[in-house]
């Protein structure tokens, strides 16, 4: 008879810790389950670490390289459970997770659900938790969950799809864009308890993924698969393509707290973000979108921010003559973006004596404060 879990854990060069992981997943109160390690071209002892553990739920599979979403593949087509589970080669589930989501999902009927998940450092020392109530417009601009913490009915994949292995997402970001489409058919649920132990082991993957140009590239990718998948579904209202008012604000808030981060981090330049990827992705944004004021405003800050002071005051102009969306997303500093934005804006075009589009964006500013 199939186990009612099947869990898929990738492995590439794990040597160090997979031994550990395996042994997390293999001493879970929760017993109906397979785990299936996808050795993905591993060049170390991998497969000797592996070959030395006997237990019958252990089933071991060996492909070439191929990244992340490729060895998740490679597991997806091995299982043969009712219900799916993820977990790192270097991370841990603390020894009820199976069961919790398991019953979780089995008592509210679901398809899709995540729990809260403990963060560490490679010392083991507790550094956070990940975790809250799903809110699927934050996941459009926010990926706030890991696979690790995750279960899904493995008939969900008939409809979503596996992970989309392409190259852009080989490093990164592989889990964001499978969230999505998960959660457009399947919403999720949130159990409130910690279950999984992630372990942040210093910023060496954040750097191979810069020195290849995955990590912004990945988000890239991501975003215009959503802008084209609602596009083509015409959900646009006033020509304005977006989710939601507040969308490309929330998103650049976040793509700049994680450059900055990155930056403090010594692994990219704060500077070197705003010219290689912001400028021109937010570009591609404001063009995609371009019946929507609040794209191009958000294109006109990062001009200003990049020291474009001439393009500030051409694309404020253009901006005005779209719609604004509203109310914007009650999140945290949005409308804190938004007034930089104005601000900016504004400043340089009192340069030019343009007091009517001055006043125009006043007017606007007064409207997003009352909504």
């Amino acid at each position: 008879m199939p186990p009612q879990i099947s869990v898929i854990m990738p492995a590439y060069n794990a040597a160090p810790f997979i031994s550990a992981s395996i042994d997390s997943v293999l001493k879970q109160k929760y017993s109906d389950f397979e785990l299936i390690v996808v050795n993905d071209g591993s060049t170390d002892n991998t497969k000797e670490i592996v070959g030395k553990i006997k237990d019958e739920r252990l089933k071991y599979i060996e492909k070439s390289n191929g990244g992340l979403p490729s060895a998740r593949n490679a597991g997806l087509i091995e299982a043969r459970g009712k219900y799916i589970a993820y977990l790192d080669s270097d991370d841990f589930f603390l020894e009820d997770h199976l069961g919790s989501l398991w019953t979780f999902m089995r008592d509210n009927n679901l398809a899709f659900a995540y729990a809260k998940g403990l963060m560490a450092n490679g010392q083991g020392e507790r550094t956070g938790s990940m975790g809250e109530v799903f809110d699927k417009e934050k996941l459009e601009y926010c990926c706030y969950f890991i696979s690790d913490m995750v279960m899904h009915r493995r008939d969900c994949l008939e409809r979503v799809g596996r992970w989309d292995e392409g190259p852009e997402l080989r490093y990164c970001h592989e889990d964001w864009d499978f969230f999505l489409r998960m959660a457009d058919l399947y919403p999720p649920r949130y159990l409130d308890k910690e279950t999984i132990i992630s372990i942040r082991r210093g910023t060496g993957q954040l750097s191979r993924a810069f020195s290849n140009g995955a990590f912004f590239s990945g988000i890239e990718y991501v975003v215009e698969k959503r802008m084209k998948k609602w596009s083509r579904e015409k959900k646009e209202q006033n020509g304005i393509i977006a989710p939601f008012p507040g969308y490309y604000l929330c998103l650049f808030q976040n793509n700049y707290l994680m450059a900055n981060w990155l930056s403090k981090q010594g692994i990219i330049d704060n500077q070197e973000i705003m010219k290689s990827y912001f400028l021109p992705f937010y570009g591609k944004m404001a063009i995609m979108d371009k019946n929507n004021m609040e794209s191009w405003l958000v294109l006109a800050l990062i001009n200003y921010l990049n020291g474009n002071k001439d393009e500030v005051g051409k694309i404020g102009t253009e901006a005005v003559k779209h719609n604004l969306k509203m109310p914007l997303k009650n999140e945290e500093n949005v409308k804190v973006v938004f007034k930089a934005a104005v601000k900016a804006v504004i400043e340089t075009l009192g340069k030019s004596g343009d007091t009517e589009t001055i006043e125009k964006y006043r007017e606007i500013s007064r409207e997003v404060e009352d909504g």
